[in-house]
């Protein structure tokens, strides 16, 4: 029998992280650890993830202050289209650019959107 692994699991992860933080409880250890989410994020050029949406993953990162995770999505070859047009916003720009990316309602709707059509209500 073959198992076919879910690739919105790193997400589903991070939204718990993100509420178990937020909330402060106390089961962050039934959660992936940080080499669980660098397997997911470099195993064969993004395998286990939605490449082409990888936005949404990005800014889930950002908000649950995984900074180093999120430059590693980044440097990733499946996150060029993501790294294109974060460069195209902040071209001549080198102030505040984090805190830019998580109060944009632009970046916020577009990871929605992608969360909806990716079925994860819970994230939206």
């Amino acid at each position: 029998m073959e198992y076919e692994f879910n690739k919105n699991m790193m997400l589903i992860e991070l939204y718990d992280c993100y509420v178990d933080h937020k909330l402060k409880k106390e089961n962050l250890d039934k959660l992936l650890t940080q080499e669980d989410y660098i397997y997911l994020i470099v195993y064969e050029n993004g395998k286990y993830l939605e490449t082409s949406q990888c936005l949404v993953e990005f800014y889930f990162l950002l908000l649950c202050q995984e900074f180093n995770l999120a430059l590693l999505l980044l440097q990733q070859e499946y996150a060029s289209h993501l790294r294109d047009d974060i460069n195209q916003m902040f071209i001549g720009d080198e102030k505040h650019l984090i805190e830019y990316i998580l109060m944009n309602r632009e970046i916020a709707k577009e990871s929605i959107k992608f969360s909806l059509e990716r079925q994860l209500d819970g994230v939206a």
